[in-house]
């Protein structure tokens, strides 16, 4: 899968999950030199990095960024108590 591939893949993701799961500010989507992390949300300005070196199939940045988003879905609903991996980000 190229760069441009998963650049694609998860912005198509990341545009399935907006229209599904609506947030009060619309998130942008970065790639980071990330050596050991797969990815982070930064709810201070609504953007969801992913690793350009961890991630390297569909499945990883399927799964990644999901699981970054529910942490943008959980503050967006909850405030930023709810950032961390508690109740609300389960529940996100």
């Amino acid at each position: 899968m190229t760069g441009q591939e998963r650049h694609d893949f998860a912005l198509n993701l990341l545009s399935e999950l907006i229209e599904k799961k609506p947030l009060k500010h619309t998130p942008s989507l970065e790639w980071r030199r990330f050596r050991t992390t797969a990815g982070i949300a930064d709810y201070r300005r609504w953007v969801v990095a992913l690793s350009a070196y961890v991630l390297q199939t569909e499945d990883q940045i399927r799964d990644t960024l999901i699981h970054e988003y529910a942490h943008l879905l959980a503050v967006d609903r909850h405030g930023r108590r709810a950032a961390n991996h508690g109740p609300h980000w389960q529940q996100a």
